[in-house]
């Protein structure tokens, strides 16, 4: 139920945004990073009980680092001249939108298992949908509401149900 929530959601949005020639390319990444993000699920279920939460966070978080300054380093991008409050945010941004967020997850994931984390996670598109059209303004469309409900009644279900076993 709750991927077909998000099948009208985003089918709506193909309707509504089909001019822009990058809108099937950002899809293909976004569906690259989701395909990844639940490779990490899956495996994390399995090794956080034999490392440890906070253990596997932090090399996860390494892993990641070392990606991102070897992406830097291929690229060859070597502006790297930011004024102090723009490092500030960027600094604040790192630590409260990745870092405390995914050792909650590695937590989460510790105490309710992979799957329970998979199916909460499914609320995050309602989120960003919520948010683009309360925070940045973008128009709001039937396919995108009738999805948000399927996806949000889909997780209430699979956590009901998951509640009686």
């Amino acid at each position: 139920m709750t991927y077909a929530g998000i099948a009208i959601a985003y089918f709506g949005e193909l309707k509504l945004d089909n001019s822009n020639p990058d809108f099937l390319k950002g899809t293909f990444f976004i569906f690259l990073c989701a395909l990844s993000f639940s490779i990490y699920l899956v495996g994390s279920g399995r090794l956080i009980p034999a490392v440890g939460a906070t253990k596997f966070t932090a090399y996860t978080m390494t892993a990641a680092s070392i990606g991102v300054f070897l992406h830097y380093f291929i690229s060859g991008n070597s502006n790297l001249h930011f004024s102090t409050p723009v490092l500030g945010y960027g600094i604040m941004l790192a630590i409260i939108a990745t870092v405390i967020p995914t050792f909650f997850i590695s937590n989460g994931l510790k105490k309710i298992g992979s799957n329970n984390v998979a199916i909460i996670s499914s609320i995050g598109p309602v989120s960003t949908i919520l948010q683009a059209h309360f925070i940045l303004g973008e128009k709001l469309i039937f396919a995108q509401v009738a999805g948000t409900i399927l996806v949000i009644t889909g997780v209430l279900l699979s956590g009901w149900r998951n509640r009686d076993i």
